[in-house]
C-alpha cells in the first residue's frame, strides 16, 4: 500500500472545477433544445389541430436549432457520463501491459478526429455566415445554429481529453479481465 500522502495540483483541480461547469452548461444547453424541441412540436400540432395551420417556422427551428443542439452538444454529455457504445472484445483480451498503450492511442485518435470534424463545422458555420444563411419557407435566419457543430465537436474533444489524462493517471483500463466475464482464461 502506497503510504505517500496524495498532493492535488492546484492548477489540474481549477481545470477540473471549470470543466465540470461548463460541462454542467453543455450538459443544461441540450436540456433545453430537447425540451424545446418537444414543446414547439406540440404546440405546432395542438395549433394545427385548432386552428387548421401550424406555428410558422417550426420545422426550421426544430431541424436546424433544436435537434443540432441536442446531437452535438449530446455527445459532450454521453462521453461524460460515459454512455458511448464500447465493444471491448479484442481489448479486453489483450495483455494488461498492452492495454495502456492501445487506449490512450485510441482516445488520442478520437480526439484528433473529432477535432477535424470541429475544424471543418467551424469553417462551414463560418462560409454560411458569410453567405448569410436563411430557411426557404419561413425566412428564419439559420446561419447561427452552423455554429453548434463545431461547438459540439470541440466539448467533445476537450471532455475526450479529461477522461484521456483521467484514465492514464488512474490505469482505470489495465484492469485485468474477471473469471466469469465472458473472456476465455488462459
Amino acid at each position: 500500500m502506497d503510504a505517500r500522502p496524495k498532493t492535488r495540483n492546484p492548477l489540474l483541480s481549477g481545470l477540473a472545477t471549470a470543466g465540470t461547469w461548463a460541462a454542467i452548461i453543455v450538459e443544461v444547453a441540450a436540456a433545453i433544445a430537447v425540451v424545446a424541441l418537444a414543446t414547439h412540436t406540440a404546440f405546432d400540432v395542438v395549433r394545427r389541430e385548432a386552428l387548421g395551420a401550424g406555428a410558422i417556422g417550426t420545422l426550421e427551428f426544430v431541424t436546424n436549432y433544436y435537434m443540432i443542439a441536442a446531437v452535438f452538444l449530446g455527445l459532450m454529455v454521453a462521453q461524460r457520463q460515459r454512455e458511448h457504445i464500447e465493444v471491448s472484445v479484442l481489448f479486453d483480451r489483450l495483455p494488461t501491459s498492452t492495454r495502456r498503450f492501445v487506449a490512450l492511442a485510441g482516445q488520442l485518435l478520437t480526439i484528433g478526429f473529432v477535432l477535424a470534424l470541429a475544424n471543418y463545422g467551424l469553417l462551414e458555420a463560418m462560409n454560411k455566415m458569410a453567405d448569410g444563411e436563411y430557411s426557404g419557407v419561413a425566412d428564419v435566419p439559420i446561419w447561427p445554429s452552423r455554429f453548434l457543430v463545431p461547438l459540439g465537436f470541440a466539448a467533445y474533444a476537450i471532455h475526450l481529453g479529461i477522461d484521456a489524462v483521467r484514465d492514464f493517471r488512474s490505469h482505470s483500463f489495465e484492469q485485468s479481465v474477471e473469471p466469469g466475464d465472458g473472456v476465455p482464461q488462459t
